[in-house]
């Protein structure tokens, strides 16, 4: 819960709809089905996890609206500091974040805190759109040295794609982004 990889908001006509909650959801055997109603407009979101821990979203909209991406290398309520870099790989359209940073922790329930390194130390995250978000992509600082991103990309009946991946090795963890096409044409509803 306090990993934040990847928070929407929807853009409709100029007002910013942020974080909207599904309006229902379907649980399937291979993914979940998210569909949101914001006025007139239907926005559908299909899930996947690939068998290597990849994930991806298929985003469609009744509409042309724009979505809108925020999230934040690992920080967490005993996080100390974060030395994490991130960086934009435009061949690719994709955010390689690389983590880092101390935490408080108490290993032994009776014993004295200590403070050591994050879980996902060394770690790269990739994440990658189907649709080119070069031009409005911002990256930012955080108070304990978080690495803060954002980007929003177009989408209608369509639909765009999002992956995500993480691995230890920053090749592979593009690589593995691409378990699911970022191309991959959305389903009809």
């Amino acid at each position: 819960k306090d990993t934040r990889v990847l928070y929407g908001s929807v853009l409709i006509d100029g007002k910013i709809h942020q974080h909207p909650t599904p309006t229902r959801m379907f649980w399937r055997p291979d993914k979940m089905i998210c569909e949101y109603e914001i006025g007139d407009t239907l926005i559908r979101e299909e899930k996947f996890i690939g068998s290597n821990d990849a994930a991806a979203s298929i985003i469609t909209s009744s509409r042309p609206i724009v979505l809108q991406f925020e999230g934040r290398s690992l920080l967490i309520r005993h996080s100390v500091s974060s030395t994490a870099k991130i960086k934009y790989e435009l061949a690719a359209n994709t955010i390689l974040i690389t983590e880092g940073g101390t935490v408080r922790s108490r290993p032994d329930p009776d014993g004295p805190e200590r403070i050591g390194p994050i879980v996902y130390e060394g770690m790269t995250t990739a994440l990658s759109c189907s649709k080119d978000f070069s031009k409005s992509i911002k990256v930012d600082k955080g108070e304990r040295g978080e690495r803060k991103y954002f980007f929003e990309v177009p989408c209608d009946p369509k639909g765009a794609t999002i992956s995500w991946a993480m691995n230890d090795d920053p090749q592979k963890a593009l690589l593995e982004r691409k378990t699911f096409p970022v191309n991959v044409p959305a389903r009809k509803s």
